[in-house]
């Protein structure tokens, strides 16, 4: 064993070279899947193809690498179990003609070791599997040990004007606004944040109403939505929630309150009724929710209606039924301050004026800022802030 574990680096390594190249080779064959459509539409299929058996042939070759690796120590341990047996029996055999042991005790040696051997040999490959199942939890921990692309701050208060207990985790439906006491108001803030586009953010987001967000640059559009929901943090200026910086409150109580619905939505596995729900225990929100969305006549136009199961990411869906149902489950939540990005770009007109009217309704008196081009979403604003592909100071 001792001998084993001095040449067990030599298969973990291999153990995990091996397992990055068919995660490598598996994540292009799931790339390739996905986009065959489009893949097929501009004639690339040999190209990918050829990356793919690229990537595959280097993965065989890791593989049969690790599998060589594998053996070898294996074999040691065999070895070095049978030279155990020999010398034994080489000892003993010696003894046995000097006359200083009897041959039923040889033999009870021999036994003995014989016996030993086994279990031995056993040890030995369970010791080879155990090496590449940790090469297998290095490649987990280093996921696991990644630190947080946003740090939570040491002492983090609570949103400003209070936020609900802290429900351990557990699903919780949002109280009614409240602009009295001991709530969220929803005002939000930036000071001079600087966007991809160019510009600087110099603008705010009153209480209770619905803000419209123009970007002529879609990169300030997404930026915009990954800060509120603060999967990044400004490299300058600050962005402010009641005039409490965002990088200051504690990610799951600002998480809570602050709710961004993205422009491509990713559903959970499970059925239509399971996303809608995803957020909240209450039926009567998850009803209202559905109906200023659209996503009942999606539940309708589905062959097991809200029992319809989604797939992997909602593929079972086409794109606007997606988005309905992801708007669906947003709304569901009622959270204070919510952020939607392009939230029907793949419905029809009509159903997007519609859908843009029922929203404007169910979130009277909550704070909502829509990052929108859309004519249907400003039409419902109560104040459009213009975001220009230009250097300078956006201050509307």
């Amino acid at each position: 064993l001792l001998a084993q574990n001095r040449l067990s680096h030599v298969l973990r390594r291999t153990s995990g070279a091996e397992q990055d190249r068919q995660a490598r080779a598996t994540a292009l064959a799931e790339e390739l899947v996905r986009g065959l459509r489009v893949l097929k539409g501009i004639g690339a299929e040999r190209a990918v193809a050829a990356d793919y058996a690229r990537d595959s042939r280097a993965a065989v070759r890791a593989a049969r690498r690790a599998v060589s690796a594998e053996g070898a120590l294996v074999s040691v341990g065999v070895l070095l179990t049978g030279l155990c047996l020999t010398a034994v029996a080489a000892v003993g055999g010696g003894l046995a003609l000097e006359g200083r042991i009897g041959l039923g005790r040889l033999i009870a040696v021999l036994g003995l070791a014989q016996f030993v051997n086994g279990p031995m040999r056993v040890v030995g490959a369970a010791h080879a599997r155990c090496v590449r199942a940790l090469a297998s939890a290095a490649r987990v921990q280093e996921v696991l040990g990644a630190p947080p692309a946003v740090p939570e701050p040491a002492a983090a208060p609570s949103p400003p004007h209070g936020e609900p207990a802290d429900t351990g985790g557990a699903r919780r439906t949002p109280a009614p606004p409240d602009t009295g006491p001991g709530k969220v108001l929803g005002t939000l803030g930036f000071r001079g944040v600087p966007l991809p586009g160019g510009t600087r953010a110099e603008w705010s987001v009153p209480a209770g109403g619905m803000t419209g967000l123009v970007c002529a640059d879609p990169a300030d559009a997404d930026a915009v939505a990954l800060l509120l929901a603060r999967e990044e943090d400004p490299g300058a200026g600050r962005i402010l929630l009641d005039g409490t910086e965002l990088t200051a409150l504690r990610l799951d109580a600002l998480r809570a309150t602050v709710l961004v619905c993205h422009h491509e939505p990713v559903l959970l596995p499970g059925t239509v009724a399971d996303n809608l729900a995803a957020l909240t225990e209450d039926p009567a929100a998850v009803a209202e929710a559905a109906h200023a969305s659209f996503a009942d006549e999606v539940v309708r136009a589905l062959p097991h209606g809200a029992h319809t199961t989604v797939g992997d990411r909602g593929e079972t869906l086409s794109g606007g039924q997606r988005q309905r149902v992801a708007l669906g489950r947003a709304l569901a939540a009622r959270p204070p301050v919510l952020v939607l990005h392009d939230p029907t770009t793949a419905v029809d007109a009509a159903t997007e004026d519609a859908v843009a009217d029922r929203v404007r309704r169910v979130r009277e008196h909550r704070t909502t800022l829509v990052i929108t081009t859309s004519p249907a979403w400003l039409a419902r604003c109560d104040r459009v802030v213009h975001v220009p592909a230009a250097d300078r100071v956006v201050t509307p």
